[in-house]
C-alpha cells in the first residue's frame, strides 16, 4: 500500500506501480509519497528538489535536480547541469553519468560493482567500498573513491582527477 499527496489532496493507492506526472496544473507542485520499503523510484528528467528516506530500494534519476537520500540498494544517476545529489549509502551497484556542474556525495556504502563516467566540472566523493571500479573522467571532473578492491577498465584525462583511498 502506498500513499500519494499532491496539492494536499492524499491518494491511497494499492498495488505494485505509481506513476505520478505533472499536469501543469501546478506549477511547482508538492508531492509526498509514503512507500513500503524495497520500493523503486525512479526520478525521470528531474528539476526540482526531493528527500527521500531509507528506501532500502533501487533508485534511478536523470536531471539535474537536488536530491538527498538516506539508504538505498543499485543506484543509477545521470545528472547533467547544476545537480546537486547526497546519498548516504548505495549497497549492491552504483552506476554515475555525471555532466556539467553535477556535484554528488554518497557518506558510505559497499557495492559490487561502482561504474562512473564524468566529464566537465562534475565531481563525485564515494566515501563507501567498491569490490570492481570502472571509471572514466574527462575534462575537469573529480573522483574520489575511498576503497576498491579491482581496477576495472580506467581512463583519466588530462585535466580530469581520481583518488581512490587505498591505491
Amino acid at each position: 500500500r502506498s500513499i500519494v499527496s499532491i496539492g494536499g489532496k492524499t491518494t491511497v493507492v494499492e498495488g505494485n506501480n505509481i506513476v505520478v506526472t505533472h499536469s501543469g496544473v501546478h506549477k511547482n507542485p508538492v508531492m509526498n509519497l509514503s512507500v513500503p520499503e524495497g520500493t523503486s523510484i525512479y526520478l525521470i528528467q528531474f528539476k526540482g528538489k526531493a528527500d527521500i528516506g531509507d528506501i532500502e530500494g533501487s533508485f534511478y534519476m536523470s536531471g539535474g535536480g537536488k536530491v538527498d537520500a538516506g539508504n538505498l540498494s543499485d543506484v543509477i544517476l545521470e545528472t547533467r547541469g547544476n545537480a546537486k545529489v547526497s546519498i548516504n549509502q548505495a549497497k549492491q551497484s552504483l552506476k554515475i553519468n555525471a555532466e556539467g556542474n553535477s556535484k554528488i556525495k554518497f557518506r558510505t556504502g559497499s557495492v559490487a560493482i561502482f561504474d562512473a563516467n564524468l566529464k566537465d566540472n562534475s565531481k563525485v566523493n564515494y566515501g563507501g567500498h567498491a569490490e570492481k571500479l570502472n571509471l572514466t573522467a574527462a575534462d575537469n571532473s573529480k573522483l574520489f573513491v575511498a576503497t576498491a578492491d579491482e581496477k576495472g577498465s580506467h581512463n583519466v584525462s588530462q585535466n580530469a582527477r581520481a583518488t581512490i583511498g587505498n591505491w
